[in-house]
């Protein structure tokens, strides 16, 4: 039987990885539900991820967020060997 898994382990891993593009994420969220760090997500809004901001806190609209990993992600991972064979 599996391991039933903690009410904490439950939200933190929530969604697993998966942008809902109908929804509205901060930035706290929005790196742990893509694992992306603080270096990667200000690279993305340069290259021009859509972000709104209200009062000081800034969102990103899922949909915002597949539309540019659409556009500006690439196939393949790049750098070094990852082939899994």
């Amino acid at each position: 039987m599996p391991k039933k898994r903690s009410e904490k382990q439950q939200k933190e891993n929530a969604n697993d990885g998966i942008i809902d593009p109908g929804r509205l994420y901060n930035f706290a969220a929005f790196k742990r539900i893509t694992g992306l760090g603080t270096a990667a997500l200000r690279d993305a809004r340069r290259k021009g991820l859509a972000v709104r901001y209200y009062g000081r806190q800034g969102y990103i609209l899922g949909e915002d967020a597949i539309a540019f990993i659409q556009i500006s992600g690439t196939p393949e991972r790049s750098g070094g060997s990852h082939d899994v064979a």
